[in-house]
């Protein structure tokens, strides 16, 4: 069984390789679709977001945000957390479908 820890290192390399907007999101559907060996909670996300900004990396915790919010977009905490990013940024923080 994989830790939290795995997946947030496939989602930094998928990240790291983004090419195509919608890589990210269908890597995704694949992971959480094998929970049984990735953990995929709503917080995961939120985690390397802020893993990220401490990297100085606020491009890709941007994205990993709106990420957070396709999949759970009920989830205020990167909600609120996209809203700050942005801000700091002078960008739009609605998060973007993929297509």
């Amino acid at each position: 069984m994989h830790y939290e820890t795995d997946l947030e290192l496939v989602l930094q390399e998928i990240i790291a390789r983004w090419d195509v907007p919608g890589l990210a999101y269908a890597r995704w559907a694949e992971i959480k679709s094998r929970e049984d060996e990735f953990y995929c909670g709503e917080d995961e996300l939120l985690d390397l977001a802020l893993q990220l900004l401490s990297a100085g990396e606020i491009d890709l915790a941007i994205e990993v945000l709106k990420l957070n919010l396709h999949v759970y977009p009920e989830h205020t905490a990167s909600r609120l957390q996209l809203a700050k990013y942005c801000q700091r940024k002078g960008i739009s923080c609605e998060p973007e479908s993929p297509h």
